[in-house]
């Protein structure tokens, strides 16, 4: 079975693009979220539960907004796929016999 980490990347960079793309909702719900920790009467454990949850509809936000993940998987990505092609192009041109 072969691997084809182009194709692998290429899923993983229209992920970001997605995630990118539902900042709106995102926004409106943590917009839904604080709203409903206006309220007063909610328990200790849904209140504890809903903060959490905002804190971290927050971090996400915040990473999308920055594209932090994105640009640190580009970092991270970028030199092994330039080796990739570099070898398999070399392969290419060279045959396989």
């Amino acid at each position: 079975m072969d691997v084809d980490i182009i194709v692998i990347d290429k899923k993983i960079r229209d992920t970001f693009i997605s995630e990118k793309s539902s900042l709106p909702k995102y926004k409106e719900q943590l917009q839904n979220m604080t709203d409903m920790l206006r309220n007063t009467k909610l328990s200790y454990r849904i209140r504890s539960t809903l903060e959490h949850n905002t804190r971290e509809l927050e971090q996400h936000i915040d990473d999308l907004t920055s594209d932090r993940s994105y640009n640190f998987y580009l970092l991270e990505s970028i030199p092994i796929l330039e080796k990739y092609k570099k070898i398999w192009l070399g392969e290419e041109m060279s045959g396989p016999f």
